[in-house]
């Protein structure tokens, strides 16, 4: 996402929505990668490939899946004006270097290395409010469709997945190879085909 706004700085402007995966999965009654074995050896498997070819650094958190509960409060309770940096710091430490991003300890340390006052930030992180916020924040994404992250939204054009970003290029530097006035059609058509099709039975 940097290197894409740092090509298209004109193009766009990035606001993060920090959401609870755990919320979308048990919306959508659906597992994360990381519960399917072979999914999860195939999620670390592509996470690593993709980091060799951008040579952005990768490495293996030391719990997975770990509760982002705090993580995501503390962005959610960071001034604006440093959000995004923070977001990306705190990323950067979790699948670049590995470390806890769940210990207040290095969320203090990531706070103070951009002159934010820990202790006020951890205070709002664990108030109702910013709580209260995350699960509305969830809510919100459920509602414009968004079932995983990452999830990117353009418009109305919902990106899920971090292999979407050349197609996200595209979209914003207006080569989509979709056409905006077939789109409803193409999804009634693929509505109407699974409401014909076979219904398999879940076992729970």
């Amino acid at each position: 996402m940097r290197q894409l706004k740092a090509k298209h700085p004109s193009k766009f402007t990035i606001q993060f929505h920090p959401v609870l995966f755990a919320g979308l999965l048990e919306k959508w009654e659906t597992k994360g990668p990381a519960e399917v074995v072979p999914k999860r050896n195939f999620m670390w498997v592509d996470i690593l490939r993709r980091g060799n070819l951008t040579n952005v650094p990768i490495k293996v958190p030391k719990q997975h899946p770990f509760r982002p509960l705090l993580p995501l409060r503390v962005s959610l309770s960071t001034p604006e004006s440093v959000r995004e940096e923070v977001i990306y710091r705190i990323f950067d430490d979790c699948w670049g270097k590995g470390i806890d991003i769940t210990a207040e300890s290095t969320l203090a340390k990531i706070l103070k290395d951009f002159q934010l006052n820990p202790e006020e930030i951890m205070a709002s992180a664990h108030s109702q409010t910013i709580k209260d916020t995350l699960i509305k924040k969830t809510k919100e994404a459920t509602l414009e469709g968004v079932f995983g992250v990452p999830t990117m939204i353009i418009d109305d054009q919902l990106y899920w997945g971090s292999d979407q970003f050349p197609l996200i290029e595209r979209y914003i530097t207006g080569e989509d190879p979709v056409d905006k006035t077939k789109k409803d059609d193409w999804l009634e058509q693929a509505k109407q085909a699974f409401e014909g099709g076979v219904k398999r039975k879940i076992k729970n």
